[in-house]
């Protein structure tokens, strides 16, 4: 896979895409927090950058993203992550999405 366009869909939403469907049974997606035993799960966005080691492009425009998914996403996007950081992407596009100074700040540092 070389090209992800991931636009406009809130995976953290319930309600997705406003239509005539009945969303009534829709989960919120919820990653699982650390605990003693366990890490926190990777975000999907993050763990889409770790898995698809031939993206290049990726979108994710208005995706409801937080700063825990561009804070992993980051890590996933560092030389300090080992044999799973993603070395292919060129281009990432997260606009629209409503980030913190603070998790813009992680994201321009890796770059």
């Amino acid at each position: 896979m070389l090209n992800l366009f991931f636009d406009w869909n809130p995976i953290y939403a319930d309600e997705g895409f406003k239509s005539t469907g009945d969303y009534s049974n829709n989960k919120l997606y919820k990653c699982a927090e650390a605990d003693e035993e366990n890490e926190a799960e990777l975000s999907p966005f993050a763990r889409i950058l770790k898995d698809c080691k031939r993206l290049q492009v990726l979108f994710l425009r208005a995706s409801g993203l937080t700063d825990k998914d561009v804070g992993q996403m980051c890590n996933v996007l560092r030389p300090e992550y080992g044999a799973d950081q993603n070395k292919t992407l060129k281009v990432l596009d997260l606009s629209y999405n409503n980030f913190s100074g603070e998790a813009m700040k992680d994201f321009i540092g890796v770059f």
